[in-house]
């Protein structure tokens, strides 16, 4: 054989599965955090929300997919993290945009291959916390660190949950305040919901969930050129 002949490169779907191998993982997981504001302020019953939203993952779960994270309902919001699959993520969101009673979503937090769950299983929790009147936005920087450090604390809460035992993790959940004093108080959230810079729900999956549509010169030039000649 020749051997000026180069052998055959790794397609990058070769070199994830070979990263994913040595990580003994078997798919790549995505971690989403979001915030919803409905019409309608929440008590201390989450049964229809928690049901709802169940059944939303439920139908947008694929055979091999599993999601786990912490759905949080306050009197003023709803908050969301899940880990799972970017194409369940991308299924259930888009779910919700057609659900009734949601004034706002706005995304706070979207990490693609996550090295670890920092959730064992999806748990839902009422948190009851005292809300504003009025709640201002935050712009730039600032509304980047409120992000940021809502996003880790609710990570930081997941480990602290899944380090407990099954039973004690499960019972965590009828007071979570309680049972995790440095649980986030309501007020970033809704900072990040009022922000104008925010990304809305739409505004994400039009960005990452969308055919790519890439502009021709030469379909905005009239006459067409020449075709070159090889």
């Amino acid at each position: 054989m020749d051997d000026s002949i180069d052998p055959p490169r790794q397609s990058l779907l070769d070199v994830t599965q070979e990263k994913l191998q040595k990580q003994g993982k078997t798919v790549v997981l995505s971690r989403v955090l979001f915030v919803i504001q409905t019409s309608d302020k929440h008590n201390s019953s989450k049964t229809e929300i928690e049901a709802a939203h169940s059944a939303m993952l439920k139908a947008a779960r694929g055979e091999t997919d599993k999601e786990t994270g912490l759905l949080i309902v306050f009197p003023n919001c709803i908050v969301h993290m899940l880990e799972t699959t970017t194409k369940m993520i991308f299924t259930y969101l888009r779910q919700l945009l057609n659900a009734e009673g949601i004034t706002s979503m706005k995304i706070i937090s979207s990490t693609e291959d996550i090295p670890s769950r920092a959730f064992q299983k999806w748990y839902c929790s009422f948190v009851n916390s005292q809300t504003q009147e009025h709640y201002d936005g935050d712009e730039g920087e600032s509304l980047v660190n409120v992000a940021s450090d809502a996003n880790i604390a609710l990570i930081k809460l997941g480990k602290h949950v899944s380090a407990l035992g099954q039973r004690d993790a499960d019972s965590s959940m009828e007071s979570l305040r309680t049972s995790y004093p440095d649980l986030p108080q309501i007020d970033p959230f809704m900072i990040v919901c009022h922000s104008e810079e925010a990304p809305s729900v739409r505004e994400f999956l039009d960005i990452y969930d969308s055919p790519v549509d890439i502009d021709l010169e030469s379909e905005n030039v009239w006459p067409m050129p020449v075709p070159l000649t090889f």
